[in-house]
């Protein structure tokens, strides 16, 4: 959280593709209306390679997604 508290970032992590549908679907929709109470959602950053299931659910946030980037390594 920023320090005037107007700003937060929330980092989550799943196992997979299907931890992330069962979040979507089953948990958060539990506890959406409360959250959304004290927040506004501004925007979503994920970084991650999804199947086309967490895609569908993925791109219904109009998310900015980042991909693996592989290849390079600092000596």
């Amino acid at each position: 959280m920023n320090q005037d508290e107007t700003l937060v970032h929330i980092l989550e992590s799943y196992r997979d593709s299907t931890s992330v549908v069962s979040h979507v679907t089953e948990v958060f929709p539990q506890f959406a209306e409360g959250f959304l109470e004290c927040a506004d959602i501004t925007g979503f950053v994920i970084f991650s390679d999804p199947n086309e299931e967490a895609k569908k659910i993925r791109d219904g946030f109009g998310p900015t997604c980042m991909r693996p980037f592989e290849g390079f390594t600092r000596n």
